[in-house]
């Protein structure tokens, strides 16, 4: 059976949450640091890193949605993989912009997706990756 919130979390996932931790927080620590640093790459990819950051923190509650016991692997493996897409998206919505790292993040579901129905016990963590 599929699960009704597939097509909305595709789509909540590459807009919602890139307009604000990219077009949002990543803009807005760009432009702060840019008050420091003499280096607008400097600046660019600290944002980034922060932005990335709090995109993986952000998905931490999910953990609490799976239906398997919490341990530092899956904390390691949520964060870890979050922060990566975050960055990726970040790195496109600095040379290529927003519509970019929205269609990255919506692939990214996308193939999250088929994984789960290639592979039935890739269902069981598919909250760790929104």
């Amino acid at each position: 059976m599929q699960k009704p919130w597939n097509f909305t979390q595709v789509f909540y996932g590459g807009v919602i949450e890139e307009v604000v931790f990219r077009f949002g927080f990543m803009s807005f620590f760009t432009w702060l640091f840019n008050l420091w640093f003499s280096n607008i790459l400097w600046s660019i990819w600290i944002a980034n890193i922060l932005a990335a950051l709090l995109f993986a923190l952000a998905h931490l509650p999910s953990v609490q949605q799976l239906k398997v016991t919490d341990t530092k692997l899956i904390y390691l493996y949520m964060n870890s993989t979050n922060a990566i897409l975050g960055l990726v998206c970040g790195w496109l919505y600095w040379k290529e912009g927003l519509a970019a790292a929205i269609i990255c993040h919506m692939t990214f579901h996308i193939v999250w997706f088929i994984a789960e129905k290639i592979e039935p016990h890739v269902q069981k963590h598919d909250d760790l990756l929104v």
